[in-house]
């Protein structure tokens, strides 16, 4: 429960407009009209697929008593008009939560491939090394070794304040969020303040939302010039890294002179080497880098040592090079690879000790950029063998979706919509020093349809096929 006059205090660089008489108290708010309880507040935020005017009726009835949008709307309740709608849920869930976040050590991590895992490895140390440390992103949302689904890799505003005053009531000192570029272009970040802030890289993804790559750019790097954040870190072997970095950002690369090196198995922070065989991939090698020049900015140099042995005994990223063993020795791995570099990237690592046959099953997601179809069906044809088959294909008919990938293709693959046969088949195909990549799921544990949710997993799948195997 909020006054008007904490409510108007709280929007003042909004530049707040009124229509008609402000409630003396506002007991909530919300942008779903789900969600309104008497004497509540209606933001009527327009998404991109729907606009908030479409409830505004629903909110009312269920007794919201004053509307916050962008320009009057003819209904009688009260209104407040404000330049930024998103902005505004912004602050005010951080007003309803008590301004829990400044209480926070918050840990943004941004950019196209790589945002999970250095999340993952961020928090996975921090905790080792004594700080009680939450996680919202991809992989879920949790604190310590407690996770829960996460529906979107940054959440709105009022789903992750909400989530920070959780947190923070079962003890958190540092959160580690990911930062999309939808998150921040929608500015559901809008007035926190930072910890630390990394830049993992930048590829061709997400473009039938922003437009152009200097605009998936911009959205990018508003994390780095629109908040205020201690300490800023970036990869600047990365094109797009090395026009964010400035006089006080700290670097991680192959450059012997960088603050973090990284190296072909390993990292080297601070003259101590830290070999990583666990993490396949020169991508994992730069997430490990990444990750551990930001805590060792946070805790100081004393605990380079600590971060070493920290890392020594980390076992790996769920679905991420994620690796599981036929009885005939043949190997399967599955990534969450869903866009055209990181799959060429997971593809030509794999290559470098698959000793016979590369097979790959993957698809695309439905409802989402038809430009990754191309680029996935470009990249596949790396492997020798591939299946094609359903990945989430959402309100998309799945043959068209087959379709777009196939276009791009020059070499032959078969088709099998239902992911649990296509995998069955390629695992029963291998042969001894064959290498089966699953990719594009991951972590992930369900199979969303146009009309219906089924609970799936490629990591579960392979456990089953590797008991069924030890059973015969």
């Amino acid at each position: 429960m909020k006054s008007s006059n904490d409510f108007l205090e709280m929007l003042e660089e909004l530049n707040p407009r009124l229509s008609g008489v402000l409630p003396e108290l506002i007991y909530g708010f919300s942008s779903d009209s789900r969600k309104i309880k008497e004497g509540f507040a209606f933001s009527v935020l327009k998404g991109t697929q729907q606009d908030g005017k479409a409830y505004i009726t629903e909110a009312l009835a269920k007794g919201a008593r004053l509307l916050l949008c962008e320009e009057f709307l003819d209904v009688a309740i009260p209104q407040i008009c404000i330049d930024d709608i998103r902005k505004a849920n912004a602050l005010l869930a951080d007003l309803f939560h008590a301004h829990v976040s400044e209480n926070l050590k918050i840990i943004a991590v941004t950019g196209t491939n790589g945002k999970s895992s250095t999340a993952y490895i961020i928090q996975y140390l921090l905790n080792h090394l004594g700080k009680s440390t939450a996680i919202i992103g991809t992989l879920g949302r949790g604190l310590g070794g407690e996770m829960k689904a996460s529906a979107l890799t940054t959440p709105g505003a009022e789903e992750l304040h909400s989530f920070f005053a959780e947190v923070a009531k079962g003890g958190a000192e540092y959160v580690v969020l990911e930062a999309s570029s939808h998150g921040l272009d929608q500015q559901r970040l809008y007035g926190l303040g930072f910890e630390a802030v990394l830049f993992t890289n930048l590829s061709e993804d997400h473009l039938q939302y922003h437009g152009s790559m200097e605009n998936y750019f911009s959205a990018k790097k508003s994390l780095f010039d629109d908040y205020d954040s201690k300490i800023k870190i970036v990869n600047s072997d990365d094109a797009y890294g090395k026009r964010l970095r400035d006089s006080q950002t700290k670097v991680f690369s192959q450059d012997p002179d960088s603050d973090c090196q990284v190296l072909q198995n390993s990292v080297k922070l601070e003259g101590t080497e830290c070999l990583l065989p666990q993490l396949l991939g020169e991508y994992n090698i730069y997430n490990a880098a990444g990750a551990m020049l930001l805590v060792k900015e946070i805790l100081g140099p004393s605990y380079v040592g600590k971060i070493k042995l920290a890392m020594e005994k980390f076992s790996g990223i769920p679905g991420r090079m994620e690796l599981f063993k036929k009885n005939n020795g043949a190997q399967v791995i599955v990534d969450f690879a869903h866009a055209q570099e990181a799959l060429e990237k997971v593809i030509c690592e794999l290559r470098k000790n698959c000793r016979e046959k590369l097979s790959i099953v993957f698809g695309c997601g439905g409802d989402r950029d038809p430009a990754r179809r191309y680029g996935m069906g470009e990249a596949s044809d790396l492997a020798d063998e591939v299946i094609l088959t359903n990945d989430n294909p959402r309100s998309e008919d799945p043959q068209q979706i087959i379709n777009d990938i196939l276009s791009s293709k020059k070499k032959e693959a078969r088709v099998i919509f239902d992911r649990e046969q296509a995998i069955r088949l390629a695992w029963e195909e291998l042969e001894p020093n064959d290498c089966l990549l699953i990719a594009g799921k991951g972590h992930e544990e369900k199979q969303i349809f146009k009309d219906h949710i089924e609970s799936f997993s490629d990591r579960s799948l392979c456990r089953k096929l590797i008991e069924e195997e030890s059973s015969c």
